[in-house]
């Protein structure tokens, strides 16, 4: 605790762990810093503690963090007194590279004295994404369509010329009002790209993708979707782009605190090119995503002849839905809320029943409509895998399950879907329908991913599927 106007012998019994520091200057010499030893990079939730007594209503806190410095204040009177109070959410690196400090340089004005107490972090999660967007959306744009003469935040242009070669405007925007334009016509090599370089702190498997089409110009017009680390640069494959926006990405392998640069633009070919929603993000580990028939959203009965009052001991919750007509028309479907595109293992549960041996399935994914049966009167009280299938981000993807002539009544479980071993695809959003209306469970196993990732030492781009 630097300077000479701290108190540290101060106890109460509302402080924390009955004891606490107290300065009473204004000069702002004194300051006692806190510096926590993060075991894993993330985003923390910071928190401090005083007991309840009438201390500055603005005591100035700085939090360095791993993107920089905040600076802000801290009521310390009896209202906030004797809980924790949230400061802020930061992102900190693992280690003790980050640090709270609390400065006696708060005004008179506010009170008498300040307070040095409890210090608590809380992971709240993952570091953000570097960028979602591509920050397009924080320039004003032309409502005409016309060129931006802002340079989006964080980017640089590479080749080309800002203005000319790449430009932010509303002619075309997959999603909110901007996208970025790139325009290879006359640039240096036919080429015109933007990059942006920006320190990783979290290990894992990271996505760099993009919402891409063609405007302008040939075949051989040949986006940039690109990564730099520290194996080198990891180059998109060429693809063929159309007048349709589709899902473009690639992942890499990423250790903490490593610095990493990305470009998009065009690599070859004159032409015009539209980028959107590009974004940087971190791909969660052993996801699982379930769904019951009693979900208050993102599972639909198409009418009323789905019973959704079964219950049975085996059943997920206790509870599930039958069906006994016939007909093909009525359907239970299940939207699941995809956090990052990829390849996905689909189950299903029921209970152990004399079920349906043909209860029809349909998964629109993003590589279309695939159709299959389920037996239902086997297997039950279990996960029973359908297959694996691709989804984008997002409530695009949809599991379906419907009646249809059989000589046993169709029930709806739960769903269960798992993340294998494919990390990353491109393609288009997609549903799937199910029979027996429980719950889909979408279960995602990174682990995997990442252990074949890092033996092949590469980076995968998946599949281009148009947008819809």
């Amino acid at each position: 605790m630097p300077g000479s106007a701290w108190d540290n012998t101060k106890t109460n019994a509302g402080a924390n762990k009955g004891n606490f520091a107290l300065n009473t200057g204004h000069d702002g010499s004194a300051s006692a810093t806190y510096t926590p030893n993060i075991p894993r990079a993330g985003m923390y939730d910071v928190y401090e503690w005083h007991h309840v007594t009438n201390g500055s209503t603005a005591a100035p806190f700085t939090i360095r963090h791993a993107d920089g410095t905040a600076q802000t204040t801290v009521n310390q009177t009896g209202t906030t007194g004797g809980k924790w109070n949230l400061v802020g959410s930061y992102p900190f690196e693992a280690g003790a590279t980050g640090s709270i400090v609390i400065t006696n340089n708060f005004a008179v004005s506010t009170g008498n004295f300040i307070l040095a107490d409890g210090i608590k972090l809380v992971r709240a999660g993952d570091v953000q994404p570097r960028f979602a967007n591509g920050d397009f959306e924080s320039l004003s744009g032309d409502p005409a369509g016309n060129p931006a003469a802002v340079l989006p935040s964080r980017w640089q242009m590479g080749e080309g010329a800002y203005g000319t070669n790449a430009f932010v405007n509303a002619a075309s925007p997959f999603q909110g009002a901007y996208a970025l334009t790139f325009d290879s016509a006359g640039a240096p090599g036919g080429r015109a790209d933007m990059t942006q370089a920006f320190t990783v702190l979290e290990p894992g498997t990271y996505a760099l993708s993009a919402y891409v089409k063609q405007l302008d110009g040939g075949a051989g017009v040949r986006p940039a979707l690109d990564v730099t680390d520290g194996n080198g640069l990891h180059l998109m494959p060429s693809v063929t782009l159309t007048g349709q926006y589709a899902y473009y990405a690639q992942t890499v392998v990423v250790p903490a605190n490593t610095d990493i640069a990305v470009r998009i633009g065009i690599r070859a070919g004159s032409g015009k090119v539209s980028f959107d929603n590009v974004s940087f993000s971190r791909i969660p580990d052993n996801l699982t995503i379930e769904m019951d028939n009693n979900d208050a959203s993102g599972v639909v009965f198409s009418d009323a002849s789905w019973r959704n009052t079964g219950v049975n001991a085996g059943a997920f919750k206790g509870d599930f839905a039958v069906n006994t007509t016939r007909g093909g028309g009525a359907t239970v479907t299940y939207t699941p809320p995809i956090p990052a595109a990829g390849m996905y293992d689909v189950y299903e549960w029921h209970h152990t029943t004399a079920g349906p041996t043909d209860a029809p399935f349909t998964i629109r994914d993003a590589e279309g409509t695939t159709d299959l049966l389920v037996d239902q009167s086997k297997n039950g009280a279990k996960w029973n895998k359908i297959g694996n299938f691709a989804f984008l981000p997002g409530a695009a993807g949809e599991r379906v399950h419907r009646e249809r002539s059989s000589d046993r009544q169709l029930r709806a479980g739960r769903r269960h879907q798992v993340r294998p071993h494919r990390a990353v695809y491109a393609g288009r959003a997609g549903k799937r329908e199910a029979g027996q209306a429980g719950i889909v469970r979408y279960e995602r196993l990174w682990r995997i991913a990442r252990r074949e990732l890092c033996r092949q030492h590469e980076h995968v781009v998946g599949r281009q599927r148009h947008a819809v």
